[in-house]
């Protein structure tokens, strides 16, 4: 029988690393998708 602390464990591991996955992409694409100047004047 597999331990369910070991499954849990792993369930949130991998789903932290969807959770960033996707948010890199999502960067990626706002970084493409934005000029220069607008990034500057979102950060500001």
């Amino acid at each position: 029988m597999v331990d369910l602390s070991r499954v849990i464990v792993g369930f949130i591991v991998i789903n932290q690393f969807v959770v960033w996955f996707l948010r890199v992409d999502y960067l990626k694409s706002v970084h493409i998708e934005f000029t220069a100047p607008e990034f500057v004047l979102y950060l500001d």
